[in-house]
């Protein structure tokens, strides 16, 4: 039995986003990365991620997984980009050998604004074509956030505003050694904001 596997990701552009997956569920722990770009109204922002999905002694059904991430926010003119900071902590559920279910509660910060903070829950679900242990494993995924987001990550404005994040896409996990896979994965992503 493998101990842990790593997942590389790579993406394209603007609204279009990276993720990763695992591809034996049978590991204890399994690591995975990835790159994230997001294209907001008046701002992008990059983001590398390092997950990790431990599964519980009781039920390999269930992981705890974790993240923590590091990236940039920009936007166009001569302004000083902020580094943008993230955290999440939530659980995984297999109910099928095809399935992943997650929940998981997020939050990210800059270094240049102590008032901008976006803390967040995200409900994620993930839909294989074949068994992950396949060399090759498309997919779909969609997932909903509900976030809060407080303050301007350029200003001292304090001012807060709620979104709901809704993500849609599909990707293919190709195994490329006994450990390690690449992940393409496609996002649409679109906001509604309630305040």
């Amino acid at each position: 039995m493998k101990t842990r596997q790593l997942a590389l990701t790579l993406a394209l552009v603007s609204c279009l986003s990276v993720g990763a997956s695992a591809l034996d569920r049978n590991a204890r722990t399994v690591g995975e990365a990835d790159i994230e770009f997001t294209s907001y109204k008046h701002m992008d922002a990059i983001r590398l991620n390092v997950w990790d999905r431990t599964a519980l002694n009781y039920s390999r059904d269930w992981s705890i997984i974790a993240a923590a991430g590091i990236g940039e926010f920009s936007r166009s003119g001569p302004v000083d980009n902020p580094t943008l900071f993230f955290g999440a902590l939530g659980a995984m559920w297999y109910p099928t050998e095809t399935t992943e279910l997650s929940l998981y509660g997020s939050f990210e910060w800059t270094d240049k604004n102590q008032n901008f903070q976006i803390i967040g829950g995200t409900l994620k679900a993930e839909q294989r074509f074949v068994m992950q242990a396949s060399s090759v494993s498309p997919y779909l995924t969609a997932s909903a956030s509900l976030q809060s987001a407080k303050a301007d990550p350029w200003t001292a404005s304090a001012d807060a505003s709620t979104c709901l994040l809704l993500k849609i896409g599909a990707g293919i996990d190709l195994i490329m050694t006994e450990d390690v896979s690449l992940t393409f994965q496609f996002t649409f992503n679109d906001s509604r904001n309630f305040s």
